[in-house]
């Protein structure tokens, strides 16, 4: 049996798929150019973890507890003023902070101060993980672990070609510290289906004049 699909029908499987399709693929970069000053990080959502230690938007550097993205060899910003936050675990475990936006965005850039393979950035979108970057995960043959030079340089790490409404921060005893935190929002969802839904009646006007003709 040979299934015929009228054209009109056709056409409009094939907006729907373009509608509804989605594929997440995150590109990672990293760079060693920072920026030249420190913005303060947005407001966290939980912190969890039963030895957790977060810092919002602090300066300064403690021993063997959290050291300033700033303080590294290609930093201009100065220690002492150069906001950034940490999270951390003060003994075994792991301790976690996240980021909840109002929107879907689709882009995320911060400085990331000495990666560690224990640093983690994970990626949710409507509750649903998408995409976990870890601090010796490889990106074009190199690791952010590997490109810190053993913690005296820090990087501007950036993730695109995803979409997330939220973002946690995960790390052990070795600190998590990062600066500059900032995202880019998304071409909001309503607007597609608007676009689609007008597509859809001008389809339908057009097969109803054709028919009354």
């Amino acid at each position: 049996m040979v299934l015929i699909i009228p054209r009109f029908t056709a056409v409009l499987v094939t907006m729907l798929l373009l509608v509804t399709a989605s594929v997440q693929a995150a590109t990672v970069t990293f760079s060693t150019t920072l920026p030249l000053a420190a913005v303060a990080n947005p407001a966290s959502g939980a912190v969890t973890g039963a030895n957790a230690v977060f810092n919002q938007n602090v300066t300064g550097s403690i021993f063997n507890q959290r050291r300033s993205p700033w303080d590294a060899a290609n930093s201009t910003v100065p220690v002492g003023t150069g906001l950034y936050s940490s999270i951390r675990s003060s003994k075994a475990g792991f301790a976690t902070v996240d980021f909840n936006f109002s929107s879907v965005m689709k882009q995320l850039s911060f400085v990331w101060g000495t990666p560690g393979p224990q640093n983690r950035i994970e990626f949710f979108l409507g509750g649903v993980s998408q995409f976990a970057l870890f601090g010796n995960t490889i990106i074009g043959g190199n690791t952010a672990q590997g490109l810190s030079v053993g913690g005296t340089l820090s990087l501007l790490t950036k993730i695109t070609g995803l979409t997330f409404d939220k973002v946690v921060f995960r790390a052990g005893k070795p600190a998590l510290e990062f600066a500059n935190l900032t995202t880019v929002a998304a071409v909001p969802l309503p607007a597609a289906g608007l676009l689609f839904l007008g597509a859809l009646g001008g389809l339908m006007a057009l097969r109803r004049r054709k028919m009354i003709i």
